[in-house]
This record gives C-alpha cells, structure tokens and sequence, in this order.
C-alpha cells in the first residue's frame, strides 16, 4: 500500500509546483495597455440621407463615447430621431432640408436624374448659410476638437477649415477621387459599373455627355451655390471634391458591393455596419403571415421612395400572376403611401384576371402595412425574395440576412447598385420600361429554377462576407477617428506629394535607359559599318585591279 502512495503523492506535488510557479509568472506578467487617449470633442455632421448615411456613424459615435469621448450629432429636424435612438447628443439646426413629397405621381417623369439632382443641389444650397453658421458656433462652443462630415454636408467641411479642424468625410459610397479607377463609372446618373457591363455609348453618355446637359439645365443653381459661398466669405470652386484631398475618407461598404479596384491611402471600407439589435416579429400579424406562407416576397421601398401609379400597376401585376401561377405564396407590401392609391385602379394578371384595390387589400396571400420590421421579415425562412429600390442599407440587410432581391430602383446610386447585384449574381434588375410578363419572368427567375439555385449561391457566399465584415466595422470606424485625433493623417499621404513628376513616374531612370540604348545601337551601328568596309572594301579594289569596274569612254 506504501509502495502505490508513494507515486501518487509525487504526482501531486509536482502538479501543485507546477500551478505555482505558472502563477507566480502570469503574476509577474505586465499587460499592454494604450496610454495615448485622452477625452475629446467631436462632432458629426448629417441632415439629409436619411439612416443609411447617419445610423453607422451614430453607432461608431456610441463607441467613442464608451472610450470616454463626447460625442454630438447636428442634423436636422427629420433626422434628430436618428441620434436620440442611438444615445448621442443631438442638436437640431433647422426644419428638414428636403420638404417630405408625399405625392405619388402618375408615371415617371419626376425621376429625371436631371431634375432630382438639380433639385437637391437647390435645396443644400438653400440650407447652406444656416447650417454653415451653426456648424461653426457648435465647434467654438463646444470646443470640437475633430469633426465628422457626411459627404453631402460641404457646409460642415467648410466650418472645420475655418477653425482649423481636422475633420473626416462619411459615405456609403467610394466616391471620392482617391477611390476611382478609369474602368469604373463615377458619373451622377450611373455610379459604380464597371466598363464590361455597359457599352460603349453609355460609357460616353454617363461619363461625359450627361455631365455637360447637367451643367446647362442647372447653370442657375450652380452659379447660386458658387455665389452662396462668396457672400459667406469662403472659396468656390467648381470642384466640390477639392476639399477632400487631406482627409480621412470612411466608407460603409466592402469589395464585392464596390467593384474592385485599387484605393488611396486616405480611403477605408469598414463596413458594411449594420443595426446589431432589431425589433422582434414574435407574435405578430408578420410571424403569423409569414409562419403560413412559406414562399412569401417582402417589398419595401425605403424611406422617401414612392412608386408612381404607374409603377405599382407593373409591379402589383406582375406579383398577382405569380400568386395566381403558384410560384409564389405570399406578398408583404410595406408601403407608407398606399392610401394615396386611387381606389378606382385595377390591376391585370398575365392570366387576364383583373383586381381591384380593395380585392387586394382582402386577398388572403397578401399582407399590405404602411410600416414593417425589415430585418425581422428578411430574417424569417418564408421570405425568399426582397423587392427594393436598391438603397444601400437594404441591400446590406438582405445579403446578411441571405436574402436575393430584385432590384427596382429610383434615382442616383440605386441605378449602378442595380447592375451591380444583377452583375454579381445576387439578384434581378427589374426595369421600368417593359411589359408585365418580363417582370413576371424575371422574378419568377430569382425564386424557382435552376437560375434561383445559382442566385442562392452567391447570395450565400455573400452572406458570409457581409456577417464578417460586419463584426468589427464599428470598432475599425473608431479606431480611425482615434487615429485622426491622435495621430493625424500625415503619414498616410502618399510620398508622391513631395517629389516633383520626374521621380513620381521615374522619368529620369527611363531617360538614362533610352540614352544607354541608344548609345548602345550607335555602337553596334558603327561596329556593323567597320565590318562592312573590311568585307566590302578588299572587294572593291580586286575588281578595280582586274578592271571591272573601268570607265570606258563611249564609243570604245
């Protein structure tokens, strides 16, 4: 009995020795820790977008005010909810700088890209000595010590210089010029495709010819925004973008929703951020809609997109043959403008059946809300298609959420996003110009078939892409702003700035090659032409001796 209580009382004396000593040097370990932070000051810029420009930043804000910073958001009346849901100070500087269009329009003429962008340029323009104004008193009084401005917010940039602010630009889309490639469109009126999938006439038209129409049918308000800033005292310059060159851009998105191609030192994709917590359809009209309708299309527009009548009759049309040819079971519609409807129209099938208004709002496979819980709908099993206009923080939701789309877009980066997913195998591009049928077929695509498996795929490798870019973008978007604040930008300016064009393109070092190359052919030159005079040479005079070659006189 000794003999075996002998081992086993060494065996635990060693293993005791042993946790002894591995605590005594974790005990003696030192763990790093940042000594760099100290509490600032920032403040984030945004009064139209809506929540796909200022939800992300709000939640890269929340972050910073965990790490001890202050943290205010200046925006406008519409969007002061935006902040109050995220904890943020919000200040408001003004009524919406977009007066709300409810009026659902007859056909498509209001969606002129002309007209949409030169209206909105109207209405900033508008707002722009106000917030300018207040942008600047919030900095000195609030002692701003970094300022944060969405892209579209050119009044926040030009309060930051005015006090010497360092200040960061936002947007969902890689628009500054340290982001663009000569293989992908930046035009207004289509953003983002690359050169293979639009022709040669539209790679003309988006890029040049639509530029010049713009600037002819808006020369008035884009000489007010040039005249606008000089009553302010500050430059105008026909380059809105010229302002940007030393800042830190924060881009929400990842390549495979942006194109690939190479970026700037001063540009950062760090998302897509999306809302970490949603609102719960558990035992709800949605769960119980959705629980017994296992083939269930969700359709939402965002928050300002309003189908014209004659949008809905293509769509409504398309969506109610479907359900008649059993490809689809179910429709949940979310539409804040259906009561501006017309109770008068009607709607016919492929299969020439014809509804009316209220036989829809009755129809036991749709369900019709003027607001609905997005993620929680594209989170649920039943949903196999998400019908949307395109807008970036859809699109972000749908691909976390594995969801494919067809895509039926409005205005300005909805148009290039379209092609993009369509492109990229992740859903359909439904167009405004065709017939019933081809909606219908296209659709019928994307959930039944051997296209929707191929769809589905991609979706879901997407999927993956978006869930792990997702995790640490807010945590990346602080650490940036950390960054500016602490750091600067300096060391990520390009060293090209400070070398004239013969070092930036190595002109010089060409120059010495094409002087040694030609140096090099003159040699062999004149080594060819020695070589020729030793063979030739001894030729000519043989045949000079034996009097080949003697001139003789005519007549001889």
């Amino acid at each position: 009995m000794h003999t075996l209580l002998f081992p086993t009382t060494l065996i635990v004396f060693i293993t005791l020795l042993f946790v002894q000593s591995t605590i005594a040097v974790k005990q003696q370990q030192q763990h790093l820790s940042p000594t760099y932070r100290t509490p600032k000051n920032i403040l984030f810029a945004c009064t139209i977008g809506g929540s796909s420009h200022a939800n992300w930043v709000l939640a890269i804000l929340n972050d910073l005010n965990q790490r001890g910073h202050n943290a205010t958001f200046a925006t406008r009346d519409d969007h002061a909810r935006f902040g109050i849901r995220y904890g943020i100070n919000t200040i408001s500087v003004g009524p919406a700088t977009i007066p709300k269009d409810n009026t659902t329009y007859n056909d498509n003429a209001h969606l002129d890209p002309h007209s949409v962008m030169g209206t909105l340029i109207g209405h900033v323009v508008d707002a722009y000595p106000s917030e300018y104004i207040a942008f600047r008193d919030l900095i000195e009084t609030r002692q701003i010590d970094l300022v944060i401005c969405d892209h579209f917010v050119d009044s926040c940039i030009e309060a930051a210089k005015f006090h010497g602010k360092p200040f960061v630009i936002t947007s969902t889309l890689a628009i500054a010029p340290d982001a663009r490639a000569s293989f992908i469109s930046s035009g207004i009126s289509l953003y983002g495709v690359h050169n293979n999938q639009i022709s040669l006439f539209e790679r003309i038209y988006h890029n040049y010819l639509f530029t010049g129409t713009f600037l002819w049918k808006n020369f008035a308000t884009l000489m007010k925004v040039g005249q606008t800033k000089t009553d302010l005292g500050l430059v105008s310059s026909p380059d809105t973008m010229a302002s940007w060159k030393d800042a830190m851009k924060l881009v929400n998105t990842a390549f495979g929703l942006e194109n690939a191609r190479a970026l700037g030192p001063l540009v950062e994709f760090i998302g897509p951020i999306l809302p970490l917590h949603y609102q719960p359809i558990t035992s709800t009209t949605y769960e119980t809609f959705l629980d017994n309708h296992s083939r269930t299309i969700y359709v939402a527009f965002g928050q300002n997109a309003n189908p014209s009548l004659l949008d809905r009759s293509l769509l409504w049309s398309s969506l109610l043959s479907l359900l008649e040819d059993e490809v689809i079971n179910g429709v949940v519609w979310a539409d804040a403008h259906i009561t501006a409807m017309e109770k008068e129209m009607t709607f016919t099938t492929i299969q020439h059946t014809t509804y009316s208004l209220a036989q829809i709002n009755d129809h036991p496979n749709v369900l019709l809300t003027s607001w609905s819980p997005q993620m929680a709908i594209l989170q649920h099993p039943s949903t196999v298609a998400f019908l949307t206009h395109g807008g970036a923080g859809s699109l972000h939701e749908s691909l976390y959420a594995g969801v494919p789309m067809a895509v039926f877009p409005f205005v300005g980066d909805q148009l290039g996003l379209a092609r993009n997913i369509e492109e990229q195998g992740l859903g359909v591009y439904l167009r405004r110009d065709v017939t019933i049928n081809t909606t219908a077929t296209l659709i019928r695509d994307l959930v039944k078939g051997d296209k929707s498996l191929e769809i589905q795929n991609n979706v879901q490798r997407y999927s993956a892409l978006i869930q792990i870019h997702s995790q640490h973008g807010v945590q990346r978007g602080a650490d940036l702003i950390e960054e500016v604040l602490f750091a600067g930008v300096s060391h990520r300016l390009e060293a090209s700035r400070s070398m004239s064009i013969i070092k930036v393109y190595n002109l010089d070092i060409y120059f010495i090659f094409s002087l040694l190359a030609f140096g090099g052919l003159l040699a062999i030159y004149s080594l060819l032409l020695q070589i020729h005079h030793l063979i030739v040479g001894p030729k000519s005079q043989q045949q000079n001796l034996t009097g080949d070659y003697v001139h003789k006189p005519k007549g001889q």
